[in-house]
């Protein structure tokens, strides 16, 4: 089938009233945290032994889908003085150099406790031997351009890059044949949501190497609420 862009704004317009669960005789519950919007993207035909079909790369949207970004700086001189004068945690050389003689299980639990990891360029040789093994499995990785926003030059204005953030989402496809993204949050404005699910969905259709004909399925789902099946809407 062929996916439209309205089918796409109607499915998220009821991901969100989903959201929302009905019974009869009882109040509308509604969760007490800001949801977030999330499109599950099934694949198909799509050869996930050739490397070239598998990616892991930061999309930027239109519209924040964060005030705060959980992040990590790893930089050295003026970046990294310039990053603890802003209130974020650090790494720096000598850390890096000095992590093989920490527990793993320590390691583990500081690439779980950030959601990004920023690098300066020039840290990243100590970066891949140091936290390579521990960020790589879960997607955590800096990611350079064209493909990402976490590794930055010296120069680099360092709050307008973590700024960023605050409207960059991860895409990956590894092993699986499905994208699960998240692009919003159930208190944006309506306008805004859609927009960037749109933003999602034209950016998938032109990075897929067959475009829609590699897409099987689409659905839009909120945190708890119940998924919508684009390609089983109502007309």
């Amino acid at each position: 089938m062929k996916f439209e862009e309205r089918d796409v704004k109607t499915a998220i317009q009821r991901a969100v009233e989903k959201s929302v669960w009905k019974k009869e005789g009882k109040n509308d519950k509604v969760r007490k945290f800001n949801e977030s919007v999330e499109m599950i993207v099934n694949l198909k035909e799509l050869d996930l032994k050739d490397p070239t079909n598998r990616f892991s790369l930061e999309f930027l949207l239109p519209y924040p889908i964060t005030d705060t970004v959980k992040a990590c700086i790893i930089a050295d001189g003026d970046t990294l003085m310039h990053a603890k004068e802003m209130g974020y945690d650090t790494l720096d050389k000598e850390w890096l150099q000095n992590a093989k003689q920490l527990e793993k299980k320590v390691i583990k639990r500081l690439c779980k406790k950030y959601k990004y990891f920023i690098a300066r360029a020039d840290m990243m040789r100590f970066v891949a031997p140091a936290l390579g093994r521990y960020l790589a499995p879960v997607n955590k990785m800096p990611i350079p351009q064209p493909n990402g926003f976490s590794i930055i030059t010296p120069n680099q204005d360092l709050q307008e890059a973590i700024d960023k953030f605050k409207s960059v989402t991860r895409i990956i496809i590894k092993k699986a044949p499905v994208i699960q993204t998240k692009f919003g949050t159930k208190l944006m404005a309506p306008n805004e949501l859609e927009e960037n699910g749109l933003a999602m969905f034209r950016f998938l259709v032109q990075k897929l190497p067959r475009g829609q004909d590699n897409i099987r399925s689409i659905i839009i789902k909120t945190t708890m609420g119940q998924p919508v099946n684009i390609s089983m809407l109502e007309a």
